[in-house]
């Protein structure tokens, strides 16, 4: 706490929270640094959530917010330690998250299928379209249905009819089509993935921004840049600093990548005044790439 009220004092932009118990112990802590909040005014349409990483010695959870910048890279807006993953924690993370962000809250945000979240985000942004990640609903097929008569049979279609259907009405036929030829109407995961198709299948996502999100890995991406700097036996008041020492190095890394991009010559593949137009304003690491496969397609 001494760290973040110096750092506070060095920026006021510099956020941070906590939250003690009964005995004066840490429960939770949110904090967003300077460059994150200004981050957040271009990056801030789709962001991800999680809370899965860095379990540690005091069972505290190191949750991040994680958005994607102009270069296509993970860019982090904001973390959290949280010693329970229920309804009052979360509620109270994503408030002041919130309010730290000037109550601008994203058009979209994928999580995890934790119903811990749920409530809370639907509370504190009711505007925001939630989505959760398909990659961990699908990695969980052999285990939910892997005893199921006929699995060997049906769990290729199953990933067809989730990831190739066109639109929900494709997709709400498909499913039904599928349940009624393998026999599956008593199975109770698939019923409540069903229930809830509209928060994880691809077919409903199409019309929203996701900034290339599908799944958690963008926040994957960055605790695995953050095992360069901390692990399980770091200790509390080692962390922020390590912190500070990790998101330096993810600044660096983008100025580079802009320097970079500056001196790339794009080469143009049409005669379009569009080409040369985008091959001035996109960063040529993932926007203008894409653009020209479109434009050779």
């Amino acid at each position: 706490m001494e760290y973040f009220d110096k750092m506070q004092t060095g920026n006021q932009n510099f956020f941070h929270a906590q939250r003690l118990n009964e005995e004066g112990r840490l429960k939770d802590v949110l904090w967003v640094d300077a460059r994150s909040r200004v981050a957040y005014e271009d990056f801030g349409d789709a962001v991800c959530f999680d809370a899965t990483y860095l379990t540690n010695e005091y069972e505290l959870l190191f949750a991040n917010f994680v958005g994607v910048n102009h270069h296509g890279k993970s860019l982090l807006l904001g973390c959290a330690f949280v010693s329970h993953e229920d309804c009052d924690t979360f509620a109270r993370i994503f408030r002041q998250w919130l309010a730290c962000m000037n109550n601008q809250a994203p058009k979209s945000i994928l999580i995890d299928q934790a119903a811990a979240m749920r409530r809370p985000l639907a509370e504190v942004m009711p505007n925001t379209v939630h989505r959760w990640c398909i990659w961990h609903i699908m990695s969980k097929i052999h285990e939910k249905l892997g005893k199921c008569a006929r699995y060997q049979e049906f769990v290729n279609p199953l990933k067809e009819l989730v990831y190739e259907s066109f639109d929900p009405e494709e997709f709400q036929t498909r499913w039904a089509e599928f349940i009624a030829e393998y026999k599956l109407e008593d199975n109770e995961w698939l019923k409540s993935l069903h229930k809830d198709s509209h928060m994880w299948v691809p077919a409903y996502m199409k019309e929203f921004f996701w900034a290339g999100m599908k799944t958690t890995q963008r926040v994957e991406s960055i605790n695995q840049f953050f095992d360069s700097y901390v692990n399980r036996k770091t200790k509390l008041h080692e962390f922020p600093q390590k912190y500070c020492m990790a998101l330096d190095q993810r600044v660096r890394d983008e100025l580079s990548a802009d320097a970079c991009c500056s001196k790339y010559l794009r080469r143009l593949v049409s005669g379009f005044k569009v080409e040369k137009k985008y091959s001035k304003s996109y960063t040529r690491t993932t926007s203008f790439k894409k653009f020209k496969r479109s434009v050779r397609e």
